[in-house]
C-alpha cells in the first residue's frame, strides 16, 4: 500500500507490516515516519536494531544474512536499511527481494530520499507496495504548511491567530527544521499562556524560509502571482542562476504548450490532454496544469515561449534587457492572464 504521513499512525495501529519504505525529500516528516515505525517494532516485540549504512561497496549479503540473525537476547530486531541515493543497484534490488522471500521475523524499515521516478515502477518498489507499506514524503504547500504550523503549536500549548500562524508559515517556508525549532522558541517566550500575536513572531522568528525551483514553477501554474514572485526573489537571494530558473520555467510552459496542442487538435478535455502526455505529468501535479491551461489561452502560452527565448539571450548577455526584470514578468505573466507583457522578438 502507499501511504501520506498523517496516515501512517492509524495504519501502525492496525498492525506492523513486514517492510516499510519511507521515502521523500522534507528531512523532519521523513525522520518522523520513521520513528514511527520503529516506536510500533519496539511495541511488537523487536527490542534491538540491526542498522545497514548502504555506501560505496557495501556488502550486500549484510542484508540476506539479517533476515534469520537473532540476538543472544531478543527474538525480533528491526533492520534499517538506510539508502543515500535515488536509484537502487540491481543487487540491492535482488537482496531486497531475496530478504522478503525469507518470511523473515525481522520487519524491515529502508528510508531513502526521493527516488528517481524510473524507481517506482521497479519491481523491487512494487514488492514493497504489495508486502509493506511506501510512505511518500511530499514538501508542504502554503496551506499544508500553515495547517501543519497550526497542530505543532496546539500540541505545545500554544494558542495563536491566524495572522500570526501565517506570518510564521511565511518565515519558516520550506523549512520544517527550522519551524519546529522556532515553536520551542515561542513556547519560552510566551507568558502566562498569552495568545502569539504576530508582533511576537515578527520580533523573535528568524526568516528561515527555503526556495526550491519547483516552488517558482509551481505556484506560477496555480496563479499564485505573490507566492511565485516570493519564490523567485528567495532563489535569487540564495544565488541560484537566473539560467536555472528559466529553464525550469521553459519547461513547464513547453508540456502547457503540447498540453494546448493536442486539445486544440483533438477537441477533448484537458484531462485527456493529461492523460495522454508522455512522458506522464505526476499526479500531484496534474492539478497545476488544469489551473493553467483554464487560465491561458494557447496564444499567451505561446507568447510567453517566446519570453523565454528573449530571456536566454539575456542571460547569455547577448541583449541589453535585464534578465531578473524578465524572469519577473515572466512569472506575473504565468500567474495572471492579464499581466501586461513585454512586447517580444517573436512574431
Amino acid at each position: 500500500m502507499k501511504l501520506r504521513h498523517p496516515q501512517l499512525g492509524a495504519e501502525l495501529r492496525r498492525g506492523l507490516a513486514p517492510v516499510y519504505l519511507v521515502t521523500g525529500d522534507e528531512p523532519l516528516l521523513c525522520m518522523e515516519a520513521a520513528d514511527l515505525i520503529r516506536t510500533a517494532a519496539r511495541a511488537a516485540g523487536c527490542t534491538e536494531r540491526n542498522v545497514l549504512f548502504v555506501e560505496p561497496g557495501f556488502d550486500w549479503s549484510e542484508l540476506s544474512a539479517s533476515a534469520s540473525n537473532l540476538s543472544l537476547f531478543a527474538t525480533r530486531s528491526l533492520v534499517e536499511l538506510r539508502l543515500n541515493a535515488n536509484k537502487l543497484p540491481a543487487a540491492g534490488a535482488n537482496s531486497i527481494s531475496h530478504f522478503l522471500d525469507a518470511g523473515s521475523d525481522n520487519p524491515l524499515l529502508i528510508t531513502a530520499p526521493k527516488l528517481e521516478r524510473s524507481q517506482t515502477r521497479a519491481n523491487w518498489y512494487k514488492r514493497i507496495e504489495s508486502d509493506g507499506a511506501v510512505v511518500e514524503i511530499w514538501p508542504l504547500h502554503a496551506q499544508e504548511m500553515q495547517s501543519f504550523l497550526q497542530q505543532r503549536m496546539n500540541s505545545a500549548g500554544l494558542a495563536a491567530d491566524a495572522e500570526a500562524v501565517a506570518l510564521l508559515a511565511e518565515r519558516v517556508e520550506g523549512n520544517l527544521l527550522a519551524a519546529v525549532q522556532e515553536i520551542e522558541k515561542l513556547k519560552l517566550l510566551a507568558v502566562n499562556g498569552d495568545p502569539v500575536t504576530a508582533d511576537l513572531v515578527l520580533a523573535q522568528v528568524t526568516d528561515n524560509a527555503r526556495f526550491d525551483l519547483s516552488q517558482v514553477s509551481d505556484r506560477a501554474l496555480a496563479g499564485d502571482a505573490a507566492g511565485a514572485l516570493r519564490s523567485l526573489e528567495g532563489l535569487i537571494a540564495e544565488g541560484v542562476e537566473p539560467i536555472l530558473v528559466l529553464w525550469t520555467l521553459h519547461r513547464e510552459l513547453s508540456v502547457l504548450a503540447q498540453l494546448k496542442q493536442v486539445i486544440a487538435r483533438s477537441g477533448g478535455s484537458i484531462q485527456q490532454a493529461i492523460s495522454a502526455q508522455r512522458p506522464p505529468i505526476w499526479k500531484q501535479r496534474q492539478q497545476l496544469f488544469r489551473k493553467a491551461s483554464e487560465r491561458l489561452a494557447e496564444v499567451q502560452v505561446n507568447r510567453l515561449l517566446c519570453l523565454c527565448a528573449d530571456l536566454d539571450a539575456a542571460v547569455k548577455g547577448a541583449s541589453d534587457q535585464d534578465p531578473l526584470a524578465g524572469l519577473r514578468d515572466l512569472v506575473l505573466a504565468m500567474s495572471h492572464p492579464d499581466w501586461p507583457l513585454t512586447d517580444t522578438s517573436c512574431h
